[in-house]
């Protein structure tokens, strides 16, 4: 029983450097996309990439603070007050989003 409960933790810190690589790799190749069409005429539609670019930035940085927590047992050394970290990464993501929705999405007359 304790062999198959390691495999399991194995299992959830490869997904969880996975999911903070592949975050910071989207990062990357964002960034490297809005610094080529950053002359592009529509505004609208870079500020959009920008806004979903630091959304994902958040969201990377909430995979790689839980995994961080994880493998070093944090939660169980300082209690519950380590997960703040996470909590505000993923307010933001959702701050972000819903100014996405707000201001992008939004008919162009509604935001005269």
């Amino acid at each position: 029983m304790g062999e198959a409960i390691s495999q399991m933790v194995f299992i959830e810190y490869v997904f969880a450097f996975t999911n903070s690589m592949l975050g910071f790799v989207m990062v990357v190749y964002i960034a490297k996309t809005l610094r080529k069409h950053s002359k592009n005429e529509n505004k609208k539609l870079i500020a959009y990439v920008k806004t979903t670019l630091f959304a994902i930035i958040f969201l990377s940085g909430y995979s790689l603070i839980h995994f961080i927590r994880e493998v070093f047992g944090l939660k169980e050394k300082y209690g519950p007050i380590v997960e703040l970290p996470e909590y505000i990464a993923i307010f933001f993501v959702y701050l972000l989003l819903l100014g996405q929705i707000i201001f992008y999405d939004a008919p162009d007359d509604m935001l005269k």
